[in-house]
Order: C-alpha cells, then structure tokens, then sequence
C-alpha cells in the first residue's frame, strides 16, 4: 500500500489514524476528526488522518463513480485545519485487495499505529467485514487496537450526514441544505475562458468558468445567489447561471455551462481563477422569447440575488 504524510512532519510518537474518503469535509468528517484530536490528546498518539487519491468507485465500478464535492488537495488543507495530520492512500489494485487485518498492518508499519479510530458506517478492506467484533479481531491480529467513533448527534431531513445526502441535495439544486450538512456554502472553483460574449451586450458581462477538477459535482441547472471570490482574494456578490443558456444557444447539442455576473466589478477576469460559493437557488433556467425579455428578468435576478446575500449569515469555515 503506497502512502504518503507530509515529509515536514516530524512527529514521531505512535499514532491514532482515521481513514476515509472524506469528500466534502461535511460537519460529520468534523466531528469525527475532533473525536480523534481529543483521543490522541488524552493519550499524547499523533492524530492522523488518511483519505485516498481518488474515490474507491473509480477503480471498483467507475460508472458508479460519483462526482465530488471537494478536490484532494482541499480536503487535506481542511484535514489538517482540523488538527490532524493528512495523508494520502493510493487506491489501486494492491490497495483494493487488502483485507482488513493486513490493511492495519500496514497501518502499525507505516505510521507507528496504536489505535484505528473508525467512524460512522465506515467499512475497511477486501474481507468487507461488518461487525464491530469482527473489526476487534482483525485488529488484535494487526497488533494496533480499535475504537469506534460516535454517530455525529444532528440530523437534517430525518437522515444522518453523509457525502452521498449532500450531492443529493446539490443534484436538486437545494444549496441551503448541503451548506447547513457541510457547514459551509458548497463551492466550486475554475479558470474564466472565452465565451460568446452575450452577456455584456446586454449590461451583464459574465465569466464563463471552467470548473477544475472536472470531476467535481455541478449542481442543479438553475440560476444562483452566490458570492464569487476572483484572485486577488477580493469577494462579490453574484449570480450563476448552470445550464445550456437555452434563449442564446440554439445548437443542436449545446454543452453546459457555468456563467458568473459578478455585481458591483468591472473589469477582465480572462484567464484568471474564480472560486463560486453557492448560496441559493432562486430559479430554474428559462427559455425566453427574445432578448429584451431575457434582459428585464436578468435585472430581476440581479436585485434577488443581492437582497439574499445581503441577508446572508454563512461563514465560511477553515
């Protein structure tokens, strides 16, 4: 199993490791690894956390894959604001055909392991065991103990947390319920390319974004309240199109498209990074029958979309 921890850590005392995909870092994720700063504290282990360079899916059952919510290198800044140390498993065939006991091994050799902490519905190796019994023996082989987290205590909409509820509620477009379960807005970041240039014959110059990674997960189509912050660290409010921008683009297969108004800035973001906070889905995208009706529904949307983010409370978390 291929592993890597950040070579200027010089902690060398055994540690208690988490392990997981971690996508999104949602409050569940959170509380989890302040479980894990809290044991490794009573206990002086070094706290570590491990997620994997892709998702498991990708390699097992790549259709089944899912879209993510948040790029490798964000979760391990957000990993270790958290107060762990982040590391990264390679899931490849070698990782994938582990089983549970001698993925702890691998653990204790690599990492001077002591203690697994598992979290919620968290399953670990080939063998796919499934009781917490079973998990003590593998353990007990592996020479490191097993602890089992407690559940995050809230649930919203009658359901635990989780990864797979958050894209749910994106797929829906419900941005509101995916920031409360992240405890943040749900956010995507790209490079501002060429487009048509509609936008700014109109009085609403917008920057078509190509979102990176790919692979990460585009909300509902729809047109969005959202707070856009540009490179220099500077943060606007805007409105975001997701969509096919069906009024302007007749093409027999028009692609999808994330387009940004960022209120209140002028000037050229070409070729410059644009990171989109996602507040609240104000409406579905429309077709309409000309370009002045596009034009008086575009200038509504502007104004809605700067009352709700004038009303806005969210912050961001660290």
């Amino acid at each position: 199993m291929e592993l890597t921890i950040n070579p200027r850590d010089t902690d060398t005392r055994p540690s208690i490791v988490t392990v997981g995909m971690f996508d999104g870092l949602h409050l569940g994720h959170r509380f989890l690894l302040s479980t894990l700063d809290d044991i490794a504290s009573q206990r002086d282990l070094r706290p570590v956390a491990l997620t994997f360079d892709r998702h498991p899916l990708d390699l097992i059952d790549p259709l089944r894959a899912p879209a993510m919510l948040a790029p490798l290198q964000e979760r391990l800044r957000m990993m270790a604001s958290c107060g762990a140390t982040p590391g990264v498993i390679r899931f490849d065939e070698t990782t994938r055909l582990l089983s549970a006991s001698r993925f702890m091994q691998q653990l204790r050799t690599k990492l001077h392991a002591a203690v697994l902490l598992m979290g919620f519905n968290h399953r670990l190796g080939h063998d796919r065991l499934s009781t917490p019994d079973e998990y003590r023996r593998a353990a007990y082989s592996a020479g490191i103990e097993v602890m089992f987290a407690p559940g995050y205590p809230h649930h919203f909409g009658g359901a635990p947390i989780s990864s797979t509820a958050i894209r749910a509620a994106l797929a829906e477009g419900d941005t509101r319920l995916a920031a409360e379960m992240l405890g943040r807005p749900y956010t995507l970041e790209g490079t501002v390319i060429g487009g048509k240039k509609i936008g700014r014959t109109i009085g609403f110059p917008t920057a078509n974004i190509s979102v990176e990674p790919a692979l990460m997960l585009i909300p509902a189509h729809g047109v969005y309240a959202a707070r856009a912050t540009i490179a220099s660290g500077a943060s606007y409010p805007a409105m975001v199109n997701i969509g096919v921008r069906p009024t302007v683009d007749l093409t027999e297969s028009p692609t999808v498209s994330v387009e940004a108004h960022l209120i209140g800035y002028e000037g050229d973001l070409y070729g410059s990074r644009v990171a989109i906070a996602f507040v609240e889905r104000m409406r579905s995208e429309m077709r309409f029958s000309s370009i002045d009706g596009l034009r008086a529904r575009l200038q509504a949307d502007a104004s809605a979309a700067s009352a709700i983010l004038a009303a806005e409370t969210y912050k961001e978390m660290p």
